[in-house]
């Protein structure tokens, strides 16, 4: 018997998927040289800055926000830069 799933595969296992890439570009944005120091800033865990890196676990909506709040990158924009191209909205 196969174990339940404990993220979201459709969003992390889509090809563009790159949350690496992804927090680098943040951090280079918001001028934050590590891991520790981007956490600090969004107010996010470094532990869970780090599953998002190896795609552990998903972005959440409350991260995403976060990241908003701080980098002031629209929703949409980030929603790009993560690789997400779904229209919600039309």
């Amino acid at each position: 018997m196969n174990p339940p799933k404990k993220h979201s595969p459709h969003l992390i296992e889509l090809f563009s998927y790159q949350p690496g890439l992804f927090l680098d570009t943040i951090s280079k944005r918001i001028i934050m040289s590590s891991d520790r120091e981007l956490g600090k800033a969004l107010r996010i865990p470094t532990s869970v800055i780090s599953k998002i890196r190896h795609k552990a676990i998903p972005i959440s909506a409350k991260n995403l926000l976060a990241i908003h709040d701080v980098s002031e990158i629209s929703i949409k924009k980030l929603r790009k830069m993560m690789g997400d191209s779904r229209e919600f909205f039309n």
